[in-house]
């Protein structure tokens, strides 16, 4: 999706984030080209090229964003991770990317060695948990701490470009927010313990097409009052504990299905 505008190629692939990737499909998906996105957006070709390349959006560029596309509730969270997550990881970056590795370290340490692990090498191998659609629950009883393994992951995410999107899990989905919670590769569900029933039903649409998830709660599974959430997650799932010192990975969970397995 991301990549150098051309008339005669195709764009080549380039890291950008996921706020970026989810614009131009949906100008895609319009039939608009990229010098109708340009002038919607109020920017040049040129800037709307460096855009596309993964430069860092201006505040007013963002700001158009969300009034063009209005009624897309998935562009307004997607815009709120970029300010949360992508605007301090370049801010003030040099050749070492210092700023992001200093974010990194300061949420890490909010979750603990053993659980910061966990995460990072769940997001890291996503590539395989891609495939099989195991996800991740995170549970403990900082909401801090849950709040910081969300941003952990969408922030790792973001350097292994992983696109993801983010969700409150109180949320009532809308048609358009429910369709890219489905497309995405990887659903971060912040407090799934007050999951509403059209996120509910979400979850257990991924878990039956094995698209990953990772979920944070203050309980349990075992301790989740609505049965359904309970057995899409014990299912799709394994376990990373927010714990004083605890291993933070369960014990290997029984085999997920595969995509044909779901089908």
């Amino acid at each position: 999706m991301c990549g150098a505008l051309s008339r005669r190629t195709p764009p080549r692939p380039v890291n950008c984030s996921p706020l970026i990737r989810e614009v131009f499909r949906r100008a895609k998906e319009r039939g608009w080209s990229d010098e109708v996105l340009a002038a919607r957006l109020h920017v040049d070709r040129t800037t709307l090229s460096h855009i596309r390349s993964g430069r860092k959006l201006q505040t007013d560029v963002m700001s158009r964003i969300v009034l063009l596309f209005a009624e897309d509730t998935a562009i307004h969270d997607l815009v709120l991770s970029y300010l949360l997550v992508t605007v301090p990881a370049m801010n003030g970056g040099d050749a070492d990317g210092a700023p992001a590795k200093k974010l990194e370290a300061g949420l890490a340490s909010q979750l603990g060695a053993d659980s910061a692990r966990a995460v990072a090498g769940y997001v890291r191998s996503f590539r395989i948990a891609a495939l099989t659609g195991e996800g991740r629950f995170v549970e403990g009883e900082s909401a801090r701490a849950l709040s910081a393994a969300i941003e952990y992951a969408a922030l790792l995410a973001e350097r292994y470009d992983v696109g993801t999107l983010r969700l409150r899990a109180a949320s009532a989905l809308t048609p358009s927010l429910a369709e890219a919670a489905l497309r995405i590769p990887l659903l971060l569900v912040e407090r799934v313990e007050f999951a509403s029933p059209s996120v509910t039903d979400l979850l257990a649409y991924r878990a039956a097409a094995a698209k990953a998830v990772l979920a944070t709660s203050a309980l349990p599974i075992s301790e989740l009052t609505d049965e359904r959430l309970r057995r899409t997650l014990l299912a799709a799932t394994r376990r990373i504990t927010l714990a004083h010192g605890s291993r933070a990975l369960s014990p290997a969970a029984p085999p997920f299905p595969t995509h044909a397995d779901a089908t």
